[in-house]
């Protein structure tokens, strides 16, 4: 879990760095505040801010998200058998934690499970989750299997259900969002939908979500959601959320126009759980769910008891 440490810059650090600044009043090492920064947790007048050497003045207020002592993020504890859902002879289902990536060229899921077992050595990946996205993910035990999968995925016969933290409350509270999405021109790994009022866009794949409304923390301005996702494309739910004024709670991408709702740093990474995967394999009926992680919890619960 996570905690916000409010500091305000004294005369002693008036036009001092920002990485500088916060290393004296907060007492963390200069290195823990350049990771923070380039994490998307440091703030500046509630400003998120990338810049370290940025300067600060007498009276501003730099806000830092760092874990709490008692608290370890999950790659920093051993990977548990109990995020194993299913294991068989041809493939894998763990409840991957938020904050591993699951194709990146190290320190990917499949070196952690590699690490973790040696027998999980040779795993494929049948799809993929975002780095911050916690839940279900399928990887497989052969190249064979892998292809199968595939023609799964591409003919919609897996069904997936995620579970999300989102701002505001959609209207309708439930309903479907069908815009196509594209890559954003100026972001590598940034997509956007092209709504009725867009221009349309030849290079945009037809995308579909359906959505429904769990339940509304209407005072706090934010709703919990199960979404479904008919298509695969990149960031779909999180982009198709945007795109009708709902964007994901802690969503570093999508959500970082909302700063001044008073909840918005509440998350240290977006809230959305591959909760369910439905799907049959080798003449075999799969209904598979995932826990929900215990950060986002703490917020469900947090706001439900203060509802």
């Amino acid at each position: 879990m996570s905690h916000i440490l409010h500091l305000v810059v004294d005369q002693a650090n008036h036009k001092t760095r920002f990485d500088i600044a916060a290393t004296r009043l907060s007492g963390l090492s200069r290195n823990k505040i350049r990771q923070l920064i380039d994490s998307g947790l440091a703030f500046l007048n509630k400003q998120r801010i990338w810049i370290a050497k940025f300067q600060v003045k007498q009276g501003d207020i730099l806000e830092l998200m760092v874990e709490s002592r008692n608290f370890k993020s999950s790659l920093d504890t051993d990977f548990q058998p109990s995020s194993i859902i299913v294991d068989n002879a041809d493939f894998l289902v763990i409840n991957k934690p938020a904050g591993i990536a699951v194709d990146t060229a190290s320190n990917n899921i499949i070196n952690y499970l590699k690490k973790f077992n040696s027998k999980y050595s040779n795993l494929l990946l049948a799809h993929r989750l975002d780095k911050d996205t916690s839940g279900l993910l399928i990887l497989v035990k052969r190249e064979s299997v892998r292809r199968e999968f595939e023609q799964i995925f591409k003919e919609r016969r897996i069904h997936k259900i995620y579970h999300t933290i989102c701002f505001d409350t959609p209207k309708p509270e439930e309903g479907e969002i069908i815009f196509p999405i594209v890559r954003h021109s100026q972001g590598k790994n940034k997509y956007f939908a092209i709504t009725s009022k867009d221009i349309p866009n030849p290079k945009a794949k037809s995308a579909k979500t359906s959505y429904k409304l769990i339940h509304s923390f209407t005072d706090k301005r934010l709703s919990y959601l199960e979404c479904i996702p008919h298509t695969g494309r990149p960031h779909q739910i999180r982009v198709h959320l945007k795109s009708i004024g709902n964007p994901v709670l802690g969503d570093k991408v999508y959500a970082n126009h909302l700063q001044h709702h008073p909840y918005w740093q509440k998350a240290t990474r977006q809230m959305l759980h591959a909760y369910s995967l439905k799907f049959k394999f080798a003449g075999q009926e799969y209904n598979l769910t995932a826990p929900i992680p215990s950060d986002f919890e703490n917020i469900l619960k947090e706001f439900r008891l203060n509802s």
